[in-house]
């Protein structure tokens, strides 16, 4: 039932921001966050063959190419929301955005002094599309600190914390324990099975 619903039926921007920082300034954190969201703009290669506007298009360009405006860094908080607004606007159906790893740049750059004012940027970035913006459906965010979300709860509407302890989706994700016991015969490790069944 949750696929017939859900798969396919929305566009789905997806980034991993693991790498999304630098540990030598403020300013080259805010170019490779930029960077990684110019990467993930030019990923969605079904923009190229809509009959996009020549405004749309030059905003498209604008987010792809953060090194030909020497602007980037003021423009960067919105680029995400207004990524996807195009998404939105041409297919007419509010995108999906994955976050993996949103906690890495935080975490990365905690003891540099440039920490709090990457974080305004940073927080500024995802919380256009965490608050209520109108151009999205849905937006899922993984990350393993806890500390790091709470930083994101204030902008966030809706929103809702699931932590690998939680009992809510524990038979939703990960492997039945006959397709695990399967995996381990298939791969000879059947001597493994009362330890993965304590461990998972």
């Amino acid at each position: 039932d949750f696929c017939k619903k859900y798969m396919c039926k929305f566009p789905v921007i997806s980034l991993s921001l693991a790498n999304a920082y630098s540990l030598d300034s403020y300013e080259s954190s805010v170019y490779t966050l930029s960077f990684v969201i110019g990467d993930v703009a030019s990923s969605l290669s079904f923009l190229e063959d809509l009959p996009l506007t020549p405004e749309d298009r030059e905003l498209l360009n604008l987010i792809r190419c953060p090194d030909k405006n020497p602007n980037f860094s003021v423009y960067l908080p919105w680029c995400l929301e207004d990524l996807c607004e195009l998404v939105f606007k041409y297919s007419k159906v509010k995108p999906i955005v994955l976050i993996d790893e949103y906690d890495v740049p935080l975490l990365k750059v905690c003891n540099k002094d440039y920490y709090q004012d990457f974080k305004d940027k940073y927080c500024s970035l995802l919380g256009g599309i965490l608050s209520e913006c109108r151009c999205v459906s849905k937006v899922v965010m993984v990350g393993c600190l806890n500390v790091a979300i709470d930083i994101f709860k204030d902008d966030a509407y809706n929103f809702d914390l699931h932590s690998v302890t939680s009992c809510e989706f524990d038979k939703t994700f990960g492997f039945t324990q006959d397709e695990l016991d399967a995996m381990l015969s298939y791969y000879g490790f059947d001597r493994l099975k009362p330890i993965c069944k304590e461990w998972y």
